[in-house]
């Protein structure tokens, strides 16, 4: 119940007001957005503000949403981990000890359990605004689940709003790419293209190319 309280008021009274007053931003494909859990979110990441965009735009389904996360950063001090168990509600994976399994199993629970699990396919935060490889972890979950909608979501702006090792935000507007839901066929190989692809669409939309 407190936390329930908690994070109704880290959503109304901050993270919304801190989106969309404080930076701005302009979301297309607001549509794509499932109403209900399960669903994976598949979303590149630039900044820890990548997580606060996603639960800004992402409409009723937002107290849904399970973000995996690094445990031995979110749980690097007691405050950490009680933010991270009871206001973000991460899926903590340890990555010293058989991290693809733990993602698997973890993110599994939580769409056995009707959840939205958010995915960072780059596996960490990469320089502002340049896209890393893509890891193939969310194809095997994908390949794992093939009942549940993966959405490609594409953030721009935030790495550089609050990029990796800065603590203070610029406010620079931010562009929000949902799209529809990608279809798992059994090849890995199409799945992680067709990811990948709509990132590089989204990127050159923003820059005006498409």
């Amino acid at each position: 119940m407190m936390d329930s309280l908690m994070r109704k008021l880290l959503y109304y009274l901050v993270v919304k007001p801190m989106i969309f007053i404080g930076f701005g931003v302009w979301v297309r494909g607001r549509e794509n957005f499932p109403t209900d859990g399960p669903a994976i979110f598949c979303v590149n990441h630039n900044s820890h503000l990548d997580l606060m965009v996603t639960l800004a735009i992402a409409g009723p389904v937002h107290y849904q949403i399970r973000p995996v996360a690094a445990a031995e950063y979110f749980y690097a001090n007691p405050f950490m981990r009680f933010v991270s168990d009871h206001l973000l509600r991460i899926i903590a994976i340890d990555r010293t000890q058989s991290p693809l399994q733990g993602f698997l199993d973890g993110c599994s629970a939580e769409l056995a359990a009707g959840n939205v699990v958010l995915v960072f396919p780059e596996g960490t935060r990469g320089e502002p605004e340049e896209m890393q490889k893509l890891k193939g972890g969310i194809a095997l979950l994908a390949e794992r689940h093939p009942e549940v909608p993966v959405i490609p979501i594409f953030l721009y702006g935030t790495g550089r709003t609050l990029p990796r090792g800065s603590w203070m935000p610029v406010p620079f507007r931010i562009d929000a790419f949902v799209g529809e839901a990608i279809v798992q066929d059994g090849d890995r190989n199409h799945f992680m293209a067709t990811v990948a692809e709509f990132f590089e669409e989204s990127y050159e939309q923003v820059h005006g190319k498409t």
